[in-house]
């Protein structure tokens, strides 16, 4: 955690509740480098819900010692809970509807295949009876010539592939993109 701490957003969540002898605050540290930053609470006296409060700490941190700097600028919020309220069912898991979009148009060039999808969106490019040996270079882009600027392409995926048998592909992560320029040289696929 240390050598990450300062690449992760933080989430800090404060309920008031009545201890043994009075009132108290519990205040909680939470981190996640890979999704949405969540905890879920259900003891006899304390629940977690949407009554928290949480704020992303805009400038607060707490050292290794547990001094905490001072909370000036801080925002607090109420917590989203939406129906995040099972442990089998987290945040992290929660995706996204998807549907089938096919490109507009299809321009080929040689190895290069241009797609235009008609309006930006985002999601996975799926290759439908992948099959062959190679990389294959996918460019995504706002417009075309973004798309088509490989050398100077932000987004992109370098995929390697050795299929031996025809086999439908997704990304593995989602992308926006109006554009995408396919790269590649021995691979055989049936649709995009």
């Amino acid at each position: 955690m240390e050598d990450h701490e300062h690449t992760c957003q933080r989430l800090t969540c404060r309920s008031k509740g009545k201890s043994m002898g009075g009132r108290c605050t519990l205040n909680l540290k939470v981190f996640c480098q890979n999704s949405v930053p969540a905890i879920f609470v259900q003891g006899k006296k304390v629940i977690s819900d949407a009554s928290w409060m949480v704020t992303f700490e805009d400038k607060e941190w707490i050292d290794q010692s547990g001094k905490a700097s001072d909370q000036s600028g801080t925002a607090w919020l109420n917590a989203a809970s939406w129906n995040f309220n099972d442990p089998a069912s987290p945040p992290s898991a929660f995706k996204l509807l998807v549907k089938a979009q096919s490109a507009v148009t299809t321009e080929k060039k040689g190895q290069s295949l241009l797609l235009d999808f008609g309006k930006e969106t985002f999601g996975f490019i799926k290759f439908q009876g992948l099959k062959g040996k190679g990389v294959l270079s996918l460019y995504y882009g706002e417009s075309k010539e973004e798309a088509l600027a490989t050398a100077q392409c932000e987004t992109l995926d370098k995929l390697d592939i050795s299929l031996s048998e025809k086999k439908d592909t997704l990304t593995q992560q989602t992308k926006a993109f109006c554009y995408v320029t396919r790269h590649e040289c021995r691979l055989r696929f049936n649709a995009v």
